[in-house]
């Protein structure tokens, strides 16, 4: 244990910013999961909402220097990714439905 007021003050401190670090990094992957849930089942403004959320849970861990700003920027150009060829595959199946 700290002895000096500063040595304590900065444990403290750390403890907060971890506990504040893990609940976006949690938020990050719960919403990680249900974009990948949305994408399974297809809905456009579920996965709408929850490409939303998780790019703005993104853009803060950026902000917030959690995580690097290429890291981010190569988890949404992937995300976006994924979104398109979802997409792709239900106009290909719902195509080939129709003929």
């Amino acid at each position: 244990m700290p002895i000096i007021k500063s040595s304590k003050k900065r444990v403290r401190q750390a403890s907060v910013r971890t506990a504040r670090n893990m609940k976006l990094k949690k938020d990050i992957r719960l919403a990680t999961k249900n974009l990948d849930e949305s994408l399974k089942l297809g809905k456009k403004t579920e996965i709408n909402n929850a490409h939303t959320k998780l790019v703005s849970l993104l853009d803060k861990a950026s902000k917030k220097k959690l995580w690097h700003k290429n890291k981010v920027a190569r988890r949404k150009s992937r995300i976006i990714k994924k979104i398109k060829e979802s997409q792709a595959k239900s106009t290909s199946t719902s195509v080939k439905q129709k003929s």
